[in-house]
Formats: C-alpha cells, sequence, structure tokens
C-alpha cells in the first residue's frame, strides 16, 4: 500500500484545516485524472518525511499495525484505486492500495551477509556474495560460509540464524519478498540487495497464522485499546439522543464552552 500525508493537528483553525484539505484534494485529483503518478505525487508532495525515500509506498500491513481510521479505509478501497480525503490525528491522508494476498504467517531464516557502507562499496560487496553463493552451489556448508565470511557480527555466532519475523515486520522489504519466497525448508536464495549490503537467506522454518480460538483473548484486548472500541458506545450515545429528542443548540453550547474554559483559567491562577 502507498499513501500521502498532508499534516493537520487536531487543534489547527478550521481555516488551516480547510487549506490541508484542498491541497491534497487537488494532488487527488491530478493523480485520478493521469496528470501525475501516485508515486511521483508522494514524492513531491506528501509531508511524510519517509516519502523521499520510499515514493510514499508502506508495504503489507495486517489488523491493528495502523490506526483504524487509517486501516479502515485501507481495507474498503479497491485494489488498484485510490481513497478518498480521510483524516486522522495525523492531518489528511488518501492512500492507494497496490495488492492484496494472505498472512503468510512467520518465518525463521538465516542469512549470509556482505556489508557496504555507501554506493561505492556495492559493487565489490557484490562480487564477494557471488563468489560465497558459488561456493554454496559447489556444496559447501551454509553454516561454514557464515562462519567464514558474514558480516553480521549478530548472527554469525548462530549460524545466520535470526529471530522470528512477519511480512509486516520492520526488515527491509527486499529481504522480506526474497525469505518469503523461498518454498521449503533448506532452501536459500540467491544474493539479494537491501540497504545494509548484499544477503544470501536460507529458509529454517515457517509457521502459519494461528487460528482464530489461540488469538481470540489477544485480540479482545487489541480490540479494547484501539479507536474501534468507541464504535459501540458511538451507537449506544446516537441512540439515545434519537430516543431522547436531542437537539444541539449552538449557542447555549458555546457559552457553556466560554464559561467552562474561563472557570478552569481562574482556577489555575489562584
Amino acid at each position: 500500500m502507498s499513501h500521502i500525508l498532508i499534516m493537520c493537528a487536531p487543534d489547527d483553525l478550521p481555516k488551516d484545516t480547510v487549506i490541508a484539505y484542498n491541497k491534497l484534494v487537488a494532488i487527488r485529483k491530478q493523480i485520478v485524472d493521469n496528470k501525475l503518478s501516485f508515486d511521483t505525487a508522494a514524492y513531491r508532495m506528501s509531508e511524510d518525511p519517509s516519502a523521499k525515500t520510499n515514493y510514499g509506498l508502506l508495504g503489507y500491513f495486517t489488523a491493528f499495525q495502523m490506526i483504524y481510521a487509517f486501516e479502515n479505509m485501507a481495507y474498503n478501497t479497491p485494489v488498484g484505486t485510490i481513497s478518498g480525503t480521510f483524516r486522522t490525528e495525523f492531518g489528511y491522508h488518501i492512500l492507494k492500495v497496490n495488492e492484496r494476498r494472505l498472512n503468510p504467517g512467520e518465518l525463521k531464516v538465516a542469512h549470509i551477509m556482505v556489508r557496504f557502507n555507501n554506493e561505492g562499496e556495492v559493487a565489490a560487496a557484490k562480487e564477494k556474495i557471488d563468489a560465497i553463493y558459488k561456493k554454496l552451489q559447489g556444496g559447501e556448508k551454509f553454516e561454514d560460509l557464515v562462519k567464514s565470511y558474514s558480516e553480521d557480527y549478530s548472527t554469525k555466532g548462530n549460524n545466520g540464524e535470526m529471530n522470528w519475523f512477519k511480512s509486516t515486520g520492520q526488515l527491509p522489504q527486499d529481504f522480506k519478498e526474497a525469505a518469503f519466497s523461498l518454498k521449503k525448508n533448506g532452501d536459500y536464495s540467491m544474493p539479494v540487495k537491501t540497504e545494509f549490503g548484499w544477503h544470501i537467506i536460507k529458509r529454517i522454518d515457517q509457521k502459519p497464522v494461528a487460528p482464530l480460538s489461540k488469538q481470540k483473548e489477544t485480540l479482545k484486548y487489541k480490540v479494547s485499546r484501539d479507536d474501534r472500541s468507541q464504535i459501540s458506545s458511538k451507537v449506544v450515545l446516537e441512540r439515545l439522543k434519537k430516543d431522547n429528542r436531542f437537539i444541539k443548540n449552538p449557542k447555549k453550547l458555546a457559552k457553556f464552552t466560554w464559561q467552562k474554559k474561563n472557570f478552569t483559567f481562574k482556577q489555575k491562577r489562584v
């Protein structure tokens, strides 16, 4: 999924809110009218700092990883289309759903890594990882090559094994894509480039998403701490307002709000 953000704080003045909203509406129109691609618009105009490096691409995510308003819009936007403009606590957003797929669960891999610190070192690092890959294809053991050549010193002493991770985790997207594409335990990838270096990835094990019966209590807890927990309260409130013929009186509300603020101010000064 990709997204564009125009920042707007919850307590911004209405005029500033309108400016932010209209700015994003105009950006969306350019994209819909095919005058600008989504990734170019994200790079040039999104106020999410990460857009300067990822062109607005957020990768895959699943439930409870984003704030509810964002997640809800993403799940209700068809693949390949652009959402309407919507607001969160961070500002106004539009998003594009690039693809959907089933959650592949969790994966455990080992890797051999050759680092590079800048673009000038990429080619030399590639030559080194290619030589290691050739040794692997020639029958040398993965674990022995880890000990001799891997430059990930946090995993080198454990045969290159990493902690379990999900496809929506914080690892580089290229690394995750290569790892989850391995079909069976023991398979290893061709050299893969990430922002940290070159990798050869070996699949150790994979476990599927746990059944609902085992996740039920965890999910209930997450819902209770999430914005979606307010939905039922809002429904009840709206029903009570309707049953009791509630009518909003703006003048009295404004007077009450002023009195409340004035009282609080005086209390603090005493």
